[in-house]
This record gives structure tokens, C-alpha cells and sequence, in this order.
């Protein structure tokens, strides 16, 4: 979600495909474009994606108690933030296209999106197959807003 309908309502979404591993997210970052990496940390719920679950990662600065997310957010999901206030330097650009990429504890990019500026606010892209590749042909507009 790089163009929210709200300041601070920035995210990035993940899901771990495999049917029985975790996945231990300790040290793992965010890296926005040209920025340094944003460390993940835990806001609730510890750091360990489970087999089949979604986590949500938001920025340092999103209010969990008022922010425009509080009542969708699923129960069952793994809630993650950033080490500091914004993804990247200052958020994400509405109007270029930016790549992020998921970076594991030693420093291998295990996902990269370059997502295109070009969606309508609370509109988020999406993976379309979630076992397949990160090619931008496997990724489209959200369909539900926010």
C-alpha cells in the first residue's frame, strides 16, 4: 500500500506459502527504493511466520489504536512494523515507480517488486499467484479498497 487514503497508513503485506515452515523474520528489512533498510520488528506477536499465514508490516508511525486499518485487520495475522517512522527516507512516492525488496538476516533480496505509481488512493498492488515468480505480469491493482 503505497498510495494510502490516510497519512502514516503506509504497509507491505507478506505470506508464507509453505504448508508446514515458519519463517523466522528476525533481522530481516525492508528496503524502499534507493533508501537504507528498515529493520522489521515485532509490534504484538513475536516475529515467526507460521505455515499459511499473512503478516502486515507498517510504518513506525502507524497509530494501531485510531489508524484507518484497526477494525480490518485479521486476527490471525502476524502484525510487524519498522524500526523507524516512514518506509525509505520519508514514505513511499505516489507519483514514480519504486522498488522494494524483501531482505532476509544475511542479506540476500529473497523479493523484489517494482510497483508502478499509478493507482487511485487506498488502492494496493497485489501478487496475483502466490507461488509464482515476482515478475510484474504476477502482480495487479487490489480490487477492495484500503
Amino acid at each position: 500500500m503505497f498510495r494510502p487514503k490516510k497519512s502514516n497508513s503506509e504497509f507491505i503485506e507478506l505470506y508464507n506459502t509453505s504448508s508446514t515452515n515458519t519463517v523466522d523474520l528476525t533481522k530481516y528489512q525492508i528496503r524502499y527504493h534507493t533508501s537504507a533498510a528498515d529493520t522489521i520488528i515485532a509490534h504484538s506477536s513475536g516475529l515467526i511466520l507460521q505455515p499459511k499465514q499473512y503478516a502486515v508490516i507498517f510504518e513506525g508511525d502507524y497509530n494501531f489504536a485510531t489508524g484507518i486499518y484497526k477494525n480490518i485487520i485479521p486476527a490471525d495475522a502476524l502484525v510487524l512494523t519498522i524500526d523507524n517512522k516512514a518506509f525509505g527516507s520519508s514514505g513511499m512516492a505516489n507519483s514514480s515507480n519504486r522498488t522494494v525488496r524483501l531482505i532476509n538476516a544475511v542479506g540476500d533480496t529473497l523479493i523484489s517488486l517494482t510497483y508502478t505509481a499509478h493507482n487511485a488512493a487506498g488502492i494496493s498492488d497485489e501478487k496475483i499467484l502466490m507461488n509464482s515468480n515476482d515478475a510484474s505480469s504476477n502482480w495487479t491493482n487490489s480490487v477492495v479498497v484500503n
